[in-house]
């Protein structure tokens, strides 16, 4: 919860980040795939840079997965999937941010689809570069009938039970699948 590339790279490889235990012995169970699955937490913008200037850049995004990659890499013979963000409910975002705006203090906005589907393109062009699994299910999620059902009405980011259970759908599958 909460997390995004930079800070997991924080955690895993320097050893010192927020909940560092979540990390601790991560890597002594000898998994057959990791999936890296984050991007809503990446892509939040504040409303001090007029939600422009998302938590992490594409550029600071692209170093920190290969140096994620590389460590992985380096302790366990997993084979790793880079996985999409999710789409969002981006109207109930959208309002969430109204709300926000009369406490007069500094806010998120989240699932703004362009800056989900940028830092995805890094996602897609990091797999081919590195001969990593990808799975796609921003795309699935973003024209799919129902889809406000999958997140919660709270703040259209956060998954719903449906949601998880059509997250966990698209998992299954690609594990299903040839690789």
């Amino acid at each position: 919860g909460g997390d995004y590339i930079t800070r997991v790279r924080q955690r895993m490889i320097q050893g010192n980040a927020y909940r560092q235990e979540q990390y601790d012995r991560l890597l002594e169970t000898p998994y057959d795939y990791i999936f890296i699955f984050l991007g809503h937490n990446d892509t939040r913008c504040l409303s001090s840079g007029n939600y422009e200037t998302p938590q992490v850049a594409p550029e600071e995004q692209k170093a920190a997965y290969r140096e994620v990659i590389a460590y992985l890499r380096k302790h366990s013979k997993a084979r790793i999937v880079l996985v999409s963000p999710t789409s969002s409910n981006f109207e109930v975002c959208k309002a969430s941010v109204e709300k926000q705006k009369t406490q007069k203090k500094v806010h998120s906005l989240f699932g703004q689809p362009a800056k989900l589907e940028a830092f995805d393109a890094v996602l897609r062009q990091l797999a081919k570069e590195e001969n990593l699994g990808y799975l796609n299910v921003y795309e699935p999620m973003k024209n799919v009938p129902g889809k406000a059902a999958l997140f919660s009405p709270a703040d259209g980011v956060h998954l719903t039970e449906a949601g998880n259970r059509f997250l966990t759908d698209l998992f299954l599958e690609y594990l299903a699948s040839p690789k």
